[in-house]
Parts: C-alpha cells; structure tokens; sequence
C-alpha cells in the first residue's frame, strides 16, 4: 500500500512557514500540510513510505532542497536493503548511507554532508554549546537554498506521549527559527506518530539531540547537508562496505576484531569478524596458545592485549601475511619518538601493507570508550594530520582525522601488556 503524495518545494518561503504548536493546533493535518504547498512552479513529490525508517529522512532532505530523491533511491547506496530498513540508524550511519548516495547517483546535485555528535566530553564540557548550535541553525536558516540540518533527537524528551517508542530517537528536518521566541519549526520524519510540522523550544531541542543513543552508545546531535562537492577523498580507498559485516549498523561486538577483519579485506581476502573470532577460537584454544579467557566477551571489548590480537591475526592468516607490531620506544626524547611514529605513518600510507591503529576512543574522541580501532588512510605531512577509516563507523563514522600527536598518544600505554598500539599487516608473495 502507498500512501497519499505530500508537496514539497525547495524554495526559501516555504522554510520560513509558521507553525502552532501541536499541543494548540487548532488545524488538522491536511490543513499544517497546506501550509508546505506554496511556489508550485518549484515544486517536488515526496511519498512517504507505507512504514517510517531513520532512512526515509535522506530523500525527504534531498527533495526539500530541490532534488527529487525517492526511497527507491536509498537502495543505491551500497547497503543491503535488509539493514537499511531497520526501524532505528544511528546518526553517523544515516550520514554515511547521505553521503554513499551523492556518490552514486550522478544527477544528484553534489552535496556534502556532515554528522555532528553532541553531548559532553570527558572534561564536561559541551561539544556543541547551545550558542554553537543556534548560529548553526541560523546560517541553515539564511541560506535555505544552499544549507539543510537534520536533527537526530530523543522524542520522549519532546513528545511527552511518544515515550513508549523503540530506542533510536527520531529525525526531524528544520524549517524555520524565530529568534524572538526561541522557537524551531521541525518537518518530522514519522507524520503518523507526530505531527508532520511542529515547533520546539531550541533549549529543548538541544537537550533532546544531546541525548545517549542506546544503538550506538554515542550522543545523538545532526546532520549537516550543504549544496557544494565535498572534499575529495585523499589516500587509500579503504571502504567498510567490503567487509562481511553481521549488521553495518550496529557496534562492533570486539572493535579489535572487526578492525583486523577490516585490514585483511582491504589486502584482498574478504572475511568477517566472526570469521576471525572462530577460526582463533578453534586454534589456540586447543593447542593451548592463548588462555579461554581471552574469549570471553568482556575481555574482547575491554582487555585485548595487541599481543593476543598478533596470535589471532597470525593463525587466522597463516603463513602467507607477516603481521609485526609497530615498536615506538617511550624512554626516549619526544621529538625522536614522534619523528619515528611519523615515519611509520608514511611507510604504512605508501607501502604494501596496512597500518592498524588500536587506539584509546576516551583520547582519540573525547568520550567515554575503551579500545577503537582503524586504517590509517592518509596523512597530511604539511597539518601534521592523520586520517582514519574506522573499523566502528557506527559511533565514529566512515572517516576521521586528528593531529598525529593525538593518535601518538592514543595509541601509547606504558606497561609490557598493552591495549593499544599500531599493527602492520602485509601481504606476502610467495
């Protein structure tokens, strides 16, 4: 069954539209809906789907600035549909499947798209401040016809009724903002629970998008499409598409694993985390390499040795792939080490082989985490940047960068049994 068409148009009048609060309203639906249908020489058609997923929020934005994207677009970008129908994505994987499609679709306008986590670091302090997200809000505001800002919010803190939803929060895109009352008007992703249009207060919704996400253990916060190329892709073309995944959005059971699984794909041989975790499982207990509690769910996600992860890596792999630890010594002077770290880095961007970084996510991220892990992709010899492809793109997305001292220090723990460090992964010709 199809549900009736709702008229959208990408012009500026009609993200300006006002609307009373649903609470008051005093019009039906059909009639909030009316208020959209203005400027019909710009018009488009969005249907929404029988049943309302996070994904329906992709070709509503893409529609709303001009380009006529429907849910039969979304299959496009590389995501098996089964996931992609999911009830509740994440922030950072509803941007990835975003940013996937204006790759893949060449009559799409070329657009960049941006997830923001909110929420507070370790330190307590806001990574977006509410003055932060209200200039956000009002440059999307002034220029409607370039910017639009998807929110990823917990409608229980919104929609008082709306309580008894599944875990995932809910999108909404932003219409308008009246500064004199502090007031955003919101187009709702699911117009069969809420209402299509509604206002909230901005302290509100501020809150509401620094809720914890109980599907990916991260703030929520929002998406920021711009109408302009995005930057270009520099470095390695690692994709966590190649990987055989059990759900591409969900977090990683072992980040350590899927990292290693992750590394041996982008070599050529496709495998899973599962396959990995197995196959060890099978090996070393029974020759008595590794002890069984190194299995153990808890120790996988919090206690993974780089030592154990080498042992895995090196029966799982077989004769054929050399896996080494990166050694930095720690007694010596800093410069020299980071000179050292930084030569490595290059190495591992330019070589035959790939670098895995098992860094702490509290001093990489600035967030509550244990052990991450990603690819060095690219660095910036000129910033001193590195760029990563994380094995975990549930929490942290496809890509990130951070200075090399930063991903030195997140990937160094004094002691003789650490939990972090860099893994060089080659495959041998023999």
């Amino acid at each position: 069954p199809k549900t009736s068409n709702t008229l959208l148009t990408p012009s500026a009048a009609q993200r300006r539209i006002s609307s009373q609060h649903p609470r008051n309203a005093t019009l039906d639906k059909q009639n909030q809906l009316s208020s959209l249908e203005v400027g019909n020489s710009f018009s488009k058609f969005f249907e929404y789907p029988p049943s309302i997923y996070s994904v329906s929020i992709i070709p509503l934005a893409f529609t709303l600035m001009g380009d006529h994207t429907t849910m039969d677009d979304i299959v496009d970008c590389g995501i098996d549909i089964t996931y992609l129908l999911s009830d509740h994505v994440a922030l950072n994987d509803v941007a990835r499947c975003a940013s996937y499609l204006t790759h893949q679709r060449p009559n799409l306008h070329p657009f960049s798209v941006k997830a923001v986590c909110m929420g507070t670091g370790l330190g307590y302090q806001q990574h977006v401040s509410i003055e932060r997200f209200i200039a956000v809000i009002r440059t999307a505001v002034e220029d409607s016809s370039q910017e639009c800002i998807v929110f990823n919010f917990n409608p229980s803190m919104i929609h008082p009724k709306g309580s008894n939803r599944p875990p995932g929060g809910d999108y909404g895109l932003m219409l308008d903002y009246d500064q004199n009352k502090g007031l955003v008007t919101v187009q709702d992703v699911n117009p069969y629970k809420y209402y299509r249009v509604w206002t909230v207060g901005i302290s509100t919704l501020h809150h509401s998008c620094c809720d914890v996400d109980p599907v990916s253990k991260r703030a929520r916060g929002y998406i920021h499409f711009r109408r302009q190329f995005p930057e270009p892709s520099k470095g390695r073309p690692f994709d966590i598409r190649h990987i055989k995944n059990r759900h591409p959005f969900k977090v990683p059971t072992s980040p350590q694993l899927s990292g290693l699984a992750f590394a041996i794909t982008e070599l050529g041989q496709v495998v899973s985390p599962e396959d990995i975790f197995y196959s060890a499982y099978n090996n070393l207990r029974s020759d008595g390499s590794i002890s069984n509690d190194i299995f153990s769910l808890n120790n996988m996600q919090t206690r993974f040795l780089v030592s154990d992860l080498v042992l895995v890596a090196r029966s799982f792999l077989g004769s054929s792939y050399s896996v080494t630890p990166v050694q930095i010594p720690l007694q010596i002077e800093t410069e020299k080490r980071n000179a050292m770290f930084e030569d490595e880095i290059i190495k591992g961007i330019n070589g035959p082989h790939v670098l895995l970084a098992l860094y702490s996510v509290a001093m990489a991220h600035d967030i509550m985490g244990t052990i991450g892990a990603a690819l060095i992709k690219y660095y910036d010899s000129f910033s001193k940047k590195v760029t990563l492809s994380d094995a975990n793109p549930t929490q942290f997305g496809n890509e990130w960068t951070c200075t090399i001292d930063n991903l030195l220090r997140s990937c160094t723990q004094l002691g003789e049994r650490p939990t972090v460090g860099l893994l060089s992964i080659e495959k041998l010709n023999l």
